[in-house]
């Protein structure tokens, strides 16, 4: 048996498995609340090398989930002004962004 062989024994590895869409309105909605925990586990590892995160992700059923770090709204505010840092952190900025952000949101859908 060859040193490939051995590597490759029992596993999935090398092998591609095709993405189709989820038909099933159930099953898309099962597989979104499974996806979503990793992607967040993702986001976190992301932030602990000190970066800014921020996602925003709709479940099939149109329900807003969001994730970031200093905050959503501070990450996607500094992100629509082209880069340029917010220092705002009162309740009212975060107000102020959240507003801001889902008139962006509205605009563009």
């Amino acid at each position: 048996m060859s040193a490939q062989e051995k590597k490759n024994r029992g596993g999935k590895i090398g092998k591609k498995i095709e993405m189709k869409p989820v038909v099933n309105a159930k099953r898309r909605q099962a597989c979104f609340s499974k996806l979503l925990p990793g992607l967040f586990k993702k986001a976190a590892e992301l932030r602990n090398l000190g970066v800014e995160v921020a996602i925003v992700v709709f479940s099939p059923s149109g329900t807003p989930f969001f994730y970031g770090h200093p905050s959503t709204f501070e990450a996607l505010a500094r992100f629509l002004n082209g880069g340029a840092a917010t220092f705002e952190t009162s309740p009212s900025a975060d107000d102020r962004s959240g507003q801001m952000l889902r008139s962006k949101v509205t605009e563009r859908r």
